[in-house]
């Protein structure tokens, strides 16, 4: 069942730190990432409008860019608490979380969450901006 079970010492396998951390830095670089595209958002938003044929900021573009960030924002939270992003942070050793999600629902949770992060990455640069 493991790919490569005979490569890491036993001891190091039963290493709660070292297992904690192997939960816990995927989902900070889910964090950093989501964060990261928000921040640099302003350059990226205008390529994906223009493959899409949408118009920023007018009309029936408007109307689809608020529904979707309303819906990312939505199933990015439910995602979060999902897998419980801040007893990962603080990485709490966590037994059976949630079930195991159907591979689609993992991949919208997961894409929802980097997407909550960059929103808020977004708004962040924002409010630095106008300090």
């Amino acid at each position: 069942m493991y790919l490569f079970r005979g490569a890491v010492p036993l001891e190091l396998a039963r290493n709660m730190t070292l297992h904690r951390l192997h939960k816990w830095a995927p989902f900070v670089m889910l964090i950093f990432l989501g964060f990261h595209l928000g921040w640099h958002g302003s350059s990226i938003w205008p390529r994906i409008a223009h493959l899409f044929g949408l118009t920023p900021g007018k009309g029936m573009g408007n109307i689809i860019a608020k529904v979707l960030q309303a819906l990312t924002i939505v199933l990015g939270i439910y995602g979060s608490f999902f897998y419980q992003i801040g007893d990962r942070l603080e990485m709490v050793h966590l037994f059976g979380v949630g079930g195991r999600p159907t591979l689609f629902l993992f991949g919208i949770l997961h894409l929802s969450m980097i997407g909550l992060y960059a929103i808020l990455g977004r708004y962040f640069r924002i409010f630095l901006q106008k300090k």
